[in-house]
């Protein structure tokens, strides 16, 4: 049946937030609440003293308070029964402001509607004022009256007041809009009396019946002329045609429609396809917030006619528009069809794509009615599609072909077996190197400098704040903070992600009382601190968190892996209790052990409790994983729809047909990252990789496109599980770019799926977003991310970063030929890294030249994509490389001479760097050991040569460095002659750069040189290249100070004075060094450590 595109459906949706009207689709008889008379008696009770006070003010208008006197005795009327509900606004607090609505209802159900419409009639002609009180004697200081007053437009416009009265005034017209018409006609009667009572009292009558059309375009001139805004605002609840728009336009600004969210619906309904333009207008308000703007969006889509669609389709350009445009474009399929092949931009074409996709037939129906340039559009992407066969069912794998979900499935008693609980002491279990890895993130800065001793008595005694009492556990001498630790719990969890390790690794089991607290309190940041510990306790928190946090799903997957044992004595009698919530989390934990190859151990577990243990066990372990379903399957979106996404192949021929691509849909909607579902896993076999990767890539298009809803997540986890290098290489700038747009925890689960894609080049750019990324936060998820991705390849992370330089399809001598036919040309790089190309004469050129006709096109056409293709790798990765070196010179790091020849010299790129630095050569093979034997330059060659440029063989057992000047002694004269011989140019200051020492009095670890200097803000922000970090945002997002972080434990602090504001650079043009302090001293510092920490400070304040 066809679609008629012309008809105006309200949503349903919207029956909630409109403001109804008599005849608005939807609108029922709808009655008072049964508690309103309560309600209102119980809003005056105990107030008659103030009532009377206020309406007895001096200033309180004698007919109102005439009328408000007369209600309190006991003669009700409409007049009267408003000036005690404005009276009572004086002790109605902001919060409570929804209370007086009560009113509505109370005089609703009696004395009846025509009195409640009169009386709201009469409210909204009211306010309550607030005036001096008149001088009586000595003077009182801030003494006021809060008389009842007849409106004055302008006089209070906005004010809350009006907005607490018009609340009650249009739930009043919810209950009017289904009365029967022989009583409604009544209550237009009583309230056309009210209109001869001024402009306040007629505006109030639109107000509440607006089906008197001639009554708001009365109104709505009236109001313009007197151009009162106040009352235009009202009015905009009243409105239906562009003519009462068009008297009010001026008077009603977007900011006030953004905020009072129904006046969009009630307006939008009331006027149709009319208020597409006003629609259209607020969207273009500069101040509108994001909901406001999809609100307006969504409003637009659902308007008939032309001009709504193609105030939709112009704005386009907006990512936050285009849901919209899909929206309307499935609502109006034709209109959506023609006024999207119609216009030629690149986002509209793919959303013509995505429409013509779901429309195919209708799409070809009417794509030779179009225009010559409209009908191409649509033609050529249905082309694209034909010749595509569908692949028969018996090649589809068998999830596909039979969904398990949609099978019958017959319900299954469970087996229940009564099991004690194990009993066990809690074991510590460390990884190699992790207990000094935790050892030394001490990142808690305490300015307290008092005894230590002193400290230990203030937290005994409870009188040490918990920012002191934190930095005595984390580094007081152990003997005294100890004894202690048992007892004590931390009130503030901030930052407690941060230092909870290095407890853990000071106080192993002593501190397991407070970091149990912690991390049941914040198990998101603290669950990672009790990775260590083994015992049930733990085990049965982890599997609560396994199942529940998608967060801390990976934390509970190794910590099981970790505890094997205790987890599966522990998790098998938990998995046979009677069903609930705790049996199925202990199930879903054994399911992931045994699928991390413990099976086994929990099988033997089993045993120990007989065997009708051993065969439910069994029975749990042995289910085929594509049965494993969650309890409710999830729906897909609406959005994400088959026939809008790219068509798969299949290796065994064919494409994967629409219902199977939706089957796939369900498949990912129930995977995550670190548990997919097992009938992905048949998915990956039989479809071609590449197709898998166009498709979540535009699976996550559309999911951008739709408004990115937080509730469908798990298109980011198909990224991947689905996704390649190239979908690494697409999603790696919008993780960057999410931080800074509010999506911190997109960004952050964004690195998952890099990690989860787990490529080179995933890691490469996963490590690119840990060492280079503006946002701190990101930055550190990143680090942590590289760092579980080296601890499973038995590597630290800067010696995964060395292994993931990619090597850009160079030749073995570090260049590429570019084949023009008959003529070729030379790729090189400077000491930036940067390319350009040598001619056949040795000419250097920065770019290729055009193709001559001589050429052959199509070499030359591929050869400029490939060094277009370079260049564009080659920025990717050529500063990080160069800066990883630079801090290798900085921080001693040294290689073996196996890793200097294999990862360095022997590399096609990084050789260009290595030939123009100087080396240090030791005698010993640990980073720390031996001393300098020498130092050495990388030859043409790829053969090192000494000072003297003779040829150097380096033994296996020498370790190699980055030569720092200060090590250089008297030899560092002959190689900068050297290098300006040769004229070799460093891609850093090396041999050239500043090197500086202690001056008298830096001993103490206060550098006072500095103290004082006013920098500009923006020139601080070159600190964080040399690893300093803004202090974490405080109050409003204050920082007061900057902070290094040295291994050795030394911390050095810079205070700034006004300090920044994250996100806000601007915020003081200027700053003001207060100190620059060593903590704890100078004295200690390598001598190049320091120096570097001078040169820092100097080149940002000198």
């Amino acid at each position: 049946m066809a679609v008629d595109e012309d008809a105006f459906v309200v949503p349903s949706s919207w029956y909630r937030s409109r403001v109804p009207r008599r005849g608005s689709p939807g609108v029922r008889p709808v009655g008072p609440a049964p508690t309103a008379a309560a309600g209102a008696a119980a809003v005056l009770a105990g107030s008659d003293r103030v009532l009377r006070e206020t309406l007895g003010f001096p200033e309180t208008d004698p007919e109102i308070a005439e009328a408000g006197f007369a209600y309190l005795d006991g003669r009700i009327s409409p007049l009267g029964a408003a000036a005690v509900a404005v009276a009572a606004i004086r002790y109605t607090s902001y919060k409570d402001r929804d209370r007086l609505t009560v009113f509505a209802d109370a005089w609703f159900a009696a004395p009846g509607p025509a009195f409640a419409a009169e009386a709201f009639a009469a409210m909204m002609s009211m306010s309550l004022e607030q005036v001096a009180a008149p001088a009586q004697g000595q003077p009182r200081q801030n003494a006021f009256h809060q008389p009842v007053r007849w409106y004055v437009p302008g006089a209070q416009a906005n004010h809350w007041y009006t907005e607490l009265i018009l609340g009650g005034a249009l739930r009043l017209r919810v209950l009017l809009a289904g009365l029967p018409e022989a009583e409604y006609a009544g209550v237009v009667a009583a309230l056309e009396g009210a209109r001869g009572a001024g402009l306040v009292r007629r505006v109030a009558t639109s107000c509440l019946a607006p089906d008197r059309v001639d009554w708001v375009s009365d109104d709505c001139a009236a109001v313009g002329a007197a151009g009162a805004a106040d009352l235009a605002s009202t009015l905009m609840y009243a409105v239906s045609t562009p003519g009462h728009v068009e008297s009010i336009h001026d008077l009603v600004q977007p900011w006030w429609v953004q905020y009072r969210k129904p006046v969009l619906p009630t307006v939008v309904e009331a006027m149709g396809p009319a208020a597409a333009g006003l629609v259209a207008e607020w969207l273009d308000y500069e101040h509108s917030r994001t909901d406001f703007r999809r609100r307006l969006t969504s409003a637009l889509a659902v308007l008939p006619g032309d001009e709504a669609f193609r105030h939709l389709v112009e704005r386009a350009d907006d990512t936050l528009v285009r849901p919209a445009v899909l929206d309307a474009a499935r609502r109006f399929p034709r209109r959506g069809l023609r006024l999207l092949a119609a216009d030629g931009r690149r986002p509209v074409v793919e959303l013509l794509r995505t429409h013509v996709s779901g429309f195919p037939e209708l799409a070809a129906e009417l794509a030779p009615t179009l225009p010559p340039d409209a009908r191409a559009r649509v033609e050529k992407i249905l082309a694209e599609g034909e010749g595509v066969v569908d692949a028969p069912a018996a090649s589809l794998p068998p999830v596909l072909a039979d969904p398990p979900w949609l099978r019958r499935r017959s319900a299954v008693r469970p087996v229940v077996v009564e099991v004690p609980a194990p009993v066990e002491p809690t074991t510590v279990r460390w990884l190699p190197g992790e207990r000094d890895k935790w050892l030394a993130t001490d990142r808690f800065q305490s300015w307290r400098r008092l005894p230590w001793e002193t400290q230990a008595e203030h937290v005994r005694a409870g009188t040490a704040s918990w920012y002191d009492a934190q930095a005595f556990f984390l580094r007081a001498p152990e003997e005294l903070a100890r004894p202690l630790i048992g007892a004590w719990r931390v009130p503030n969890t901030w930052g407690a992600g941060d230092w909870t390790p290095r407890l853990a690794a000071r106080f192993e089991v002593d501190a397991l009382p407070v970091l149990l607290d912690l991390a049941q309190r914040k198990p998101v940041t603290c669950a990672a601190a009790l990775l260590p510990f083994g015992s049930p306790e733990i085990v049965l928190l982890m599997a609560d968190w396994f199942g529940r946090l998608k967060s801390v799903r990976a934390t509970g997957h190794a910590y099981f892996v970790r505890h094997a044992g205790v987890s599966a004595r522990t998790l098998v009698p938990a998995a046979l209790a009677k069903p609930g919530t705790g049996r199925r989390q202990a199930e879903h934990a054994l399911r992931a052990l045994a699928a991390a190859g413990h099976g086994d151990g929990v099988r033997a577990a089993a045993a120990a409790h007989g065997g009708q243990a051993v065969a439910a066990i069994d029975t749990l372990l042995g289910t085929d994983p594509v049965d494993i379903l969650p309890a409710r399957v999830p729906v897909v979106p609406v959005w994400a729809d088959p026939a809008a996404l790219p068509r798969v192949r299949l290796r065994a021929g064919g494409v994967m047909p629409a219902a199977a691509a939706g089957h796939l849909l369900t498949m990912l909607a129930m995977s995550r990252l670190s548990e997919p579902y097992a009938g992905i896993e048949q998915v990956r076999a039989a479809a071609e990789p590449d197709d898998l990767a166009g498709f979540a890539w535009a699976l996550f298009r559309l999911w951008q496109a739709s408004g990115s809803p937080a509730k469908d997540g798990w298109v980011l986890d198909a990224l991947g599980l689905l996704g390649d290098d190239e979908t690494v290489r697409r999603f790696t700038p919008v993780i960057r770019a999410w931080p800074g747009e509010g999506g911190h925890s997109r960004a952050v689960a964004g690195l998952d799926v890099l990690a989860a894609i787990g490529t080179d080049v995933a890691l490469i750019h996963l490590n690119g977003i840990a060492q280079k990324v503006k946002f701190r936060a990101l930055r550190d998820r990143a680090a942590e991310k590289i760092d579980e991705v080296a601890e499973a390849l038995g590597l630290t992370a800067e010696q995964l970063a060395d292994r993931l330089v990619p090597d850009l399809g160079l030749d073995g001598s570090g260049g590429l030929t570019l084949d023009f036919g008959p003529r070729q040309f030379s790729v090189r790089f400077d000491e930036l890294l940067k390319p350009y190309v040598v001619d056949g004469a040795g000419n250097r050129r920065k770019d290729l030249p055009k193709p001559a006709a001589s050429d052959d096109a199509d070499l030359a056409a591929a050869a400029r994509q490939r060094f277009s293709a370079l260049k564009k790798d080659v920025r990717a990765v050529a500063a990080d490389q160069i800066h990883r070196l630079e801090r290798a010179m900085v921080t001693r790091r040294r290689w073996s001479v196996r890793e200097f020849r294999e990862l360095f010299v022997a590399h096609p790129l990084l050789v260009h760097v290595v030939r123009r630095l100087v080396w240090l050569v030791h005698d010993g093979a640990g980073p720390d050991a031996g001393t300098v034997t020498g130092a050495i330059r990388v030859a043409e060659d790829r053969t090192f040569a000494d000072v003297a440029d003779e040829p150097v063989t380096l033994p296996d057992t020498a370790t190699v460095s980055v030569a720092h000047p200060m090590l250089l002694g008297a030899d560092l004269a002959a190689w900068a002659d050297l290098f300006a011989d040769y004229e070799i140019l460093p891609p850093f200051p090396q041999l050239a750069r500043e090197v500086h020492r202690l001056a008298p009095g830096d001993e103490s670890g206060d550098l006072d040189r500095f103290a004082g200097r006013v920098v500009e803000t923006v020139r601080l922000l070159q600190l964080e290249r040399s690893g300093w970090e803004r202090q974490h945002p405080q109050d409003a997002g204050w920082q007061g100070y900057w902070q290094l972080d040295l291994p050795d434990g030394t911390t050095a602090t810079l205070g700034m004075d006004p300090g920044m504001i994250v996100g806000n650079v601007n915020f003081a043009p200027e700053q003001k060094i207060t100190h620059v302090s060593l903590y704890p001293g100078a004295d200690r510092l390598d001598p190049l450590v320091l120096s570097e920490i001078i040169r820092d400070l100097e080149a940002v304040t000198g």
